[in-house]
């Protein structure tokens, strides 16, 4: 009869403790006190935590089974002292804020009437979840294999050393840091803070990217906002319609918003081989749509044009060099399906003294300039070298130019046209202006026939030729469309 009064006691008096701390309902399933003196051991099983006024969400705290040890005499003072806790099985499902008036409620400590200090706790096979404003989105999960903690009180905040597999991307994250004190009426308000190191992240999930993701940093705030500094560097990162890895790294600033699962980047501090890339913007939901966005403001400067390529193009080297200055405005769309059919861009390039990888195409380009000089059997005249600027657009994995302008010593080529990124099939049409007349292009008798024609194609200085570029992006075809302007005309009319 003395044992059973000792239980009902104990139990009672845990309850309360609890329920006051935690401002929530608490139930013990089993609760059993194996020994009471000189050291209390108790244990239990099934235990819930449910928030009086959260009924529309999980309960606050579920544990499978515990373990508590604490001395009889430091048991039952006040504050309560516990040697060691043991959680197994831990369950914390953290609602969103409420809205109310009264703002200086939301972080009001709760007078506590039973005091509670834990010297050792432990919690292996735990979870958290922080459930976001909007009920049909996911909470944002995080499995914890074991979380230690030391000197813990209730009222006040505590180190803790925790290791835990991030869900996506997959991979193992160790972490120490303070935590608390935890926040009764509006649990999401609780303090966390710390640092963390990120290993062996597999990107494959994430469709149409692939590698490993090392990252480590510190991070500080609330549970529904969580202010992260830090570093990620990728060896082997791939665009899955390519599959080649190449370098990356990153130093990013992010806010993670834990009430609607948003991140904030501002920046983003990248380096691709050896192109530096600044990035702003974030991972946002979207209206009406399963997944999330990436929506970035993206400047490349400086930069280079064979990095860049080396995501986008097969051909290996990349079929150009060069330094490359970008910006342009970055889309990646929740769904199904590769990057490149779900990536949208809109931005300007500067490729400044580029040049081809491919011996044809810079025999092709040495003639043109040669040709474009009026110096067309100068093997000494002439070159590879050029500049290239303009607009792009690109959705579903085909880019469209709605201007790009050529330059190199002799030549001007203007263009709008299309590229295909899976297809590498081209489309352009544009004008392509000399400064030499067209008689001095070529040399001979095909000199002396083209002077009489020299005047037609003479317009402000330049010769001017309408000119088509078609075909593969590895077998170029260039065509003069010496008819457009009548098609054109005639379509008018």
């Amino acid at each position: 009869m003395a044992r059973t009064r000792l239980v009902d006691f104990a139990r009672q008096r845990s309850i309360e403790i609890v329920g006051e701390r935690f401002q929530a309902n608490v139930r013990f399933g089993q609760f059993t006190i194996m020994r009471f003196y000189p050291r209390v051991v108790i244990r239990g099983a099934d235990v819930g935590l449910e928030k009086r006024d959260s009924s529309n969400y999980p309960p606050l705290i579920v544990v499978q089974s515990f373990s508590l040890s604490a001395e009889l005499a430091q048991f039952l003072r006040k504050p309560t002292h516990i040697h060691s806790l043991e959680l197994s099985g831990m369950r914390i499902s953290v609602p969103p804020r409420r809205k109310e008036k009264d703002e200086s409620n939301r972080t009001r400590l709760i007078p506590q009437r039973y005091p509670v200090i834990i010297d050792n706790f432990e919690c292996h096979d735990c979870e958290l979840n922080i459930f976001p404003k909007n009920p049909g989105k996911r909470p944002l999960e995080f499995s914890i294999h074991r979380l230690s903690m030391q000197n813990l009180g209730l009222g006040r905040s505590a180190p803790y050393r925790a290791r835990l597999t991030n869900a996506v991307p997959k991979g193992e994250i160790d972490t120490t840091g303070s935590f608390g004190p935890w926040q009764p009426i509006e649990p999401s308000l609780t303090p966390v803070s710390g640092k963390y190191v990120f290993t062996h992240a597999d990107l494959y999930p994430f469709a149409g990217i692939g590698g490993t993701l090392n990252s480590a940093g510190r991070f500080e705030g609330l549970l529904e906002r969580i202010v992260a500094d830090g570093w990620t560097s990728s060896p082997d990162f791939s665009l899955d319609v390519i599959g080649r890895p190449v370098r990356l790294e990153t130093q990013f600033h992010a806010v993670i918003d834990g009430t609607s699962g948003d991140t904030a980047l501002d920046p983003v501090r990248a380096k691709l081989l050896d192109s530096v890339i600044l990035a702003r913007g974030g991972v946002f939901a979207m209206p009406d749509s399963k997944g999330r966005a990436v929506l970035l403001d993206v400047t490349v400067n400086p930069g280079r044009l064979q990095d860049i390529l080396r995501l986008g193009v097969k051909a290996e080297p990349p079929p150009l060099l060069g330094g490359l200055r970008l910006h342009t405005q970055l889309a990646v769309l929740p769904g199904p399906g590769k990057v490149l059919e779900r990536l949208k861009l809109n931005g300007r390039f500067f490729a400044s003294a580029a040049q081809p990888t491919n011996p044809e195409t810079k025999e092709k380009l040495e003639s043109l300039s040669r040709r474009a000089e009026g110096k067309p059997g100068n093997k000494n005249a002439g070159t590879d070298v050029f500049d290239l600027h303009g607009r792009f657009v690109l959705s579903r994995a085909s880019a469209r130019f709605p201007s790009v302008s050529f330059t190199i010593p002799g030549a001007r080529l203007d263009l709008d046209g299309t590229y295909g990124l899976q297809s590498e099939r081209l489309d352009f049409a544009g004008n392509l202006r000399l400064d030499a007349k067209l008689s001095q292009t070529f040399t001979g008798f095909k000199s002396l026939l083209l002077k009489p024609v020299d005047p037609f194609f003479r317009k402000g200085g330049e010769t001017v030729l309408p000119i088509r570029i078609i075909g593969l992006r590895s077998d170029p075809k260039f065509q003069l469309e010496l008819h457009r302007g009548k098609r054109q005309r005639a379509h008018k009319n």
